[in-house]
This record gives C-alpha cells, sequence and structure tokens, in this order.
C-alpha cells in the first residue's frame, strides 16, 4: 500500500518511463537494477515478461513499467494490451526503445526501425532509445548515438553496459526526462496504429475496439468515483479498482 500512497501523492509530476524493446535485449535486467526487483529476467526465445508492471525506482524518485517482449513468439494480442495499458497507466514521460548492441551497427539501426515506425504516432520528446550491452561492440556510444539521430530524429540516447552502476544508471536515464509527464490515452485508432496487426480480420479489430471502449467507460466512471475518496480511502479504492481491472481483462 505504501507504494501506491507515494503514487498518489507525487502524481503527475514524479517522472513515469515504460521499457519496451524485444525478447532478450535486457529489458528485464534493466528494470531489475533500477528497482531491486528479481525474477523477471530471462535468456529464453520467449517472454519471461507477460505483463506490464509499474516499479519504483530503488530511491523511489521514479515510477518505471516493465513490458512484455514486442517480438515474443506467444500470446502477441495480449502483450500488445499490455504494453498499450503501461502507456495509459499514469502521465508519461518517456518510452524507451530498448535495443541490444549488436557487431555491426547497421544492425541497431535496423532494429529500431520497427518500434519507430509505430511509436512515431507519439509525441516526438516521449521517445528515447537505451542501448544495452555495449561493453560487447567496438564502437564507441557517439558513434551509435549520432546514428540513431541521423536516421530517426531521437535525441534522448542512454548506453549502458554490464558493469554499470545503477546511480549512474539512473541518473543517466532521469537527464533525458526534463519535461513534466503528459497523459496518453491510447484509444482504439492509436493501439491499431501502434500495433502491428495487419493481419487481423475484422473480428478482431472490432473485437479490440469494443474492449477499449469498455475499458474507457470503466476508468471514467472510476475517475467519477474517486473524486469523492480522501487519504486511506482513497488508496483502498485504487487498489481494489487494479485487483478487478486484472480479474476483468482475464475472464474477457
Amino acid at each position: 500500500m505504501d507504494h501506491l500512497k507515494r503514487l498518489f501523492r507525487s502524481a503527475p509530476k514524479t517522472p513515469y518511463i515504460v521499457m519496451v524493446g524485444n525478447v532478450g535485449t535486457g529489458k528485464s535486467t534493466i528494470v531489475e537494477k533500477l528497482t531491486g526487483e528479481h525474477g523477471r529476467s530471462s535468456d529464453q526465445a520467449t517472454s519471461m515478461t507477460l505483463t506490464s508492471e509499474p516499479f519504483w525506482s530503488f530511491d523511489g524518485s521514479i515510477v518505471i513499467a516493465d513490458t512484455p517482449g514486442c517480438n515474443a513468439m506467444d500470446n502477441k494480442m495480449d502483450h500488445s494490451q499490455w504494453i498499450a495499458g503501461a502507456i495509459s497507466f499514469m502521465p508519461l514521460s518517456k518510452v524507451f526503445i530498448i535495443v541490444k548492441a549488436e557487431v555491426r551497427i547497421d544492425t541497431v539501426i535496423s532494429t529500431l526501425r520497427y518500434y519507430s515506425d509505430r511509436l512515431m504516432e507519439l509525441p516526438e520528446h516521449l521517445i528515447g532509445v537505451l542501448v544495452t550491452h555495449m561493453d560487447t561492440v567496438t564502437y564507441s556510444n557517439k558513434e551509435v548515438k549520432d546514428r540513431i539521430q541521423k536516421a530517426y530524429g531521437i535525441d534522448d540516447i542512454v548506453c549502458t553496459y554490464w558493469g554499470d552502476d545503477r546511480d549512474q544508471l539512473l541518473s543517466n536515464i532521469k537527464s533525458v526526462c526534463k519535461r513534466d509527464p503528459e497523459r496518453i490515452a491510447v484509444d482504439s485508432n492509436l493501439f491499431l496504429k501502434l500495433f502491428d496487426i495487419s493481419e487481423c480480420n475484422r473480428r478482431t479489430i472490432s473485437y479490440i475496439n469494443r474492449k477499449v471502449e469498455s475499458f474507457k467507460n470503466a476508468k471514467k466512471e472510476f475517475d467519477r468515483m474517486r473524486d469523492h475518496y480522501k487519504g486511506k480511502d482513497l488508496v483502498d479504492i485504487l487498489f481494489e479498482f487494479q485487483a478487478w481491472m486484472l480479474e476483468w481483462t482475464r475472464v474477457r
């Protein structure tokens, strides 16, 4: 309950970042280092992270959302819904595209294209890149940053090494989250643009629209009710709403 209390007391100014990327890029490992959580990372081809979940950083200064791998072999639709939920969870400071440094720098640039093309629907100042495993390549931070900036116009780039100190890593991430967080509502239209579901048939798209609309209506009703609660009661109703929404997504 304590972390929920802090969340409400500090919102909407608390920096909130969402981590997205392919399976095996080190996304969940970064989250573990920054938060002190354990058991989220995996070397397997399938995504160890099956849901989106927010965590406080180890010093309580930012909120970090881990998400399922976008190239996960199983449950792609469910994973996309969890990522959309993470983006909408609270006012957003940055979506970090996590990409693994490869021997050829061109591979890094090509991998980023998938995410850049989809996330372009979001305001450009909300997009950042975090390059992991820089200790395994010979090119410099400046070289990879220059290539990414030239290819996609993304300026907020952080490079990480296996032995990076968590304090320095957190400082580097916070340094590119300069603006106040802003609310992003992922409606049905934005969902279809953000996620690659071109092979879905009309029935699937119709189902997505209905599910998103139902979620929006439930969230509106919750926001209306929340205005009538304060203090501990407000925290309790938030907790109950989160538990209800989790059960709601499972049964539907």
